[in-house]
């Protein structure tokens, strides 16, 4: 794991070239945690007792690193006392063959989920866990929580990957059982858009959710009873596109079709 924080020099997100997806990269995970911790000396780095954020990136065919995902960890950690874990799998989505990327979400899922069972044998609790997966790292989160069992605390899918996953069976993507709680938000269907705004647009909208410079409100016909009813979420209030209150204490699973 690489760390993050005040003063301290640390290494950052992997960032390749295009001779590099040209030539094809093969799966590498690392996590950049981010934390609210100034004394490393005195503070633990990862408190396996406050909530956790895992962030997943999706398919890089130029290498690059995303340039939402500081905006993103910056404004979740200024959202409360919690561990920001960045999953850096460049090496696995760095490829212009987007099938040989889409062979490497599973390995990244166990992976991670391998991670998650040692923090849960040191204490940490399945209910305070939130991924935030952009693209095929949605379907990545996806994975995770399956192989969790279900039990994770929240999902988020930004914009998940549709080729190779629509159509498919609910266990080969992401889905509403994947976790206690899954909200998507959907801003592209096509996919010869991808280099365009709409499917970018996911950062612009959920970055607005994050700082509350707009009001985004996840299924706001809840409110006006043309969707689920907000009682089912009681005493919990609707749920809301961001991070807030993010863990309702309910068995509803709701879809994003």
């Amino acid at each position: 794991m690489l760390l993050r924080g005040q003063d301290n020099e640390c290494d950052n997100f992997t960032n390749l070239d295009f001779r590099e997806t040209f030539i094809g990269t093969s799966p590498d995970v690392r996590l950049l945690l981010y934390t609210t911790t100034h004394n490393f000396s005195r503070e633990p780095l990862f408190n396996v007792t406050q909530p956790t954020n895992f962030v997943i990136h999706g398919y890089r065919p130029t290498g690059a690193p995303p340039v939402w995902i500081d905006h993103i960890t910056h404004l979740l950690v200024a959202q409360a006392n919690m561990n920001i874990l960045v999953v850096d799998w460049n090496h696995g989505v760095a490829n212009l063959n987007y099938f040989t990327t889409v062979a490497n979400t599973r390995y990244t899922a166990t992976n991670i989920t391998g991670f998650i069972q040692r923090m849960r044998d040191e204490g940490a609790s399945l209910d305070s866990i939130h991924l935030i997966g952009v693209s095929l790292g949605a379907h990545v989160a996806g994975y995770i929580g399956a192989m969790l069992g279900g039990r994770v605390g929240r999902i988020t899918g930004l914009d998940p990957a549709g080729p190779m996953f629509t159509g498919v069976p609910p266990e080969e993507c992401l889905n509403p059982s994947d976790a206690q709680f899954v909200d998507v938000l959907h801003t592209d269907m096509n996919w010869r858009s991808y280099f365009v705004c709409d499917h970018q647009r996911f950062g612009f909208l959920y970055l607005c959710a994050l700082n509350h410079t707009c009001s985004i409100i996840a299924y706001s016909d809840f409110l006006s009873g043309q969707c689920l009813q907000c009682e089912a979420f009681k005493p919990a209030s609707c749920p809301v596109l961001g991070n807030g209150n993010i863990h309702h204490n309910t068995q509803l699973k709701l879809s994003n079709n």
